[in-house]
């Protein structure tokens, strides 16, 4: 029974580890420039001429950066963030404040990646690339920009 115990708590630690490094990689992997190539929002599309306003989303070194330009002056709006790989699907936490931290999911596909996320008050992370009137999900496709 020692062993059995002893082998649980090591196979726990080794598919944490390998969890840890594929995490990493995916972090890794995330990073770049994007511009959005489609939006959604509790189920429509975004308000007004909200696309034209964000000229890129920036992924480097555990950040995700958006940078807006509003009225002519380019404005940004930064989140730490978190990876899971070892999950289906994948999970993002965006923490833009201290004490705040936003959950939602991920899945790149070579010059894309997919985000969802919900930041309503009860924060439920999304299980889908979907959003509703009732989930109040924000959905965005980001698409790779040439270097």
């Amino acid at each position: 029974m020692k062993y059995a115990t002893l082998a649980l708590f090591l196979s726990f630690n080794l598919s944490q580890a390998a969890d840890d490094a594929a995490s990493k990689k995916l972090l890794a992997e995330i990073e770049g420039v994007y511009t959005i190539a489609a939006a959604e929002r509790a189920g429509s599309a975004p308000p007004g001429n909200f696309l034209e306003e964000i000229q890129q989303v920036a992924i480097k070194d555990g950040k995700l950066t958006i940078t807006f330009k509003i009225e002519g002056k380019a404005e940004e709006k930064s989140a730490a963030i978190a990876v899971n790989a070892g999950t289906k699907p994948m999970q993002i936490d965006m923490s833009p404040e201290k004490d705040k931290t936003i959950p939602g999911i991920l899945q790149p596909d070579g010059e894309t990646l997919k985000v969802c996320w919900n930041d309503t008050a009860d924060g439920k992370r999304p299980t889908a690339f979907t959003t509703s009137k009732e989930d109040k999900n924000f959905y965005l496709l980001l698409k790779r920009m040439k270097k």
